[in-house]
């Protein structure tokens, strides 16, 4: 046993220094490994950081969507009011026209056609009128003309000249 130890000892030393060569020789590589995955890993940094300001980006985006789509929506329903007002006077002109020929020929009108008659009277002579009355006109024409204001259909030409037509008549 003592004869195969100083065998051995020089293979052992033998496998330890090329071992040693072998790491000292590898390690220019393993440094530039090492700070190519330093590098990777600032990029890696700087991704994350493009992609947080972006998803910043997109959430500021959709606040200024949602509010302007909601402004959108309040400026539409606005001029649908406008719109919806504005036929509704439309169609009560017609009304008091076709009420005011109807009493010119002698015609006794019922009570609701009667009221409204004198209250859209008093408000064309910028009388006074009580928001009572005011209502009673609103609910009065769209309970005549329901579906062409709620469709917003405004007169058209031919309505408009039956109207003069009307009047030319009495």
């Amino acid at each position: 046993m003592t004869m195969a130890l100083p065998f051995i000892i020089p293979l052992v030393l033998t496998a330890a220094g090329s071992l040693a060569v072998g790491a000292l020789s590898r390690q220019p590589e393993i440094n530039r490994l090492k700070e190519q995955v330093r590098i990777l890993q600032k990029e890696i940094e700087t991704l994350r950081r493009a992609m947080q300001e972006q998803q910043r980006q997109i959430e500021e985006l959709k606040i200024r969507y949602s509010t302007l789509k909601a402004w959108n929506f309040a400026e539409k329903q606005r001029t649908r009011g406008m719109t919806r007002g504005s036929l509704i006077l439309h169609y009560g002109l017609r009304d008091y026209v076709e009420l005011t020929v109807a009493q010119a020929r002698g015609k006794t009108l019922k009570d609701d056609d009667l009221r409204f008659f004198n209250v859209f009277n008093a408000m064309i002579n910028d009388q006074p009128v009580s928001d009572e009355d005011k209502a009673f006109l609103k609910d009065y024409i769209v309970a005549r003309h329901r579906y062409q204001i709620d469709n917003l259909i405004p007169m058209n030409d031919q309505d408009q000249n039956s109207l003069v037509r009307l009047v030319e008549a009495a």
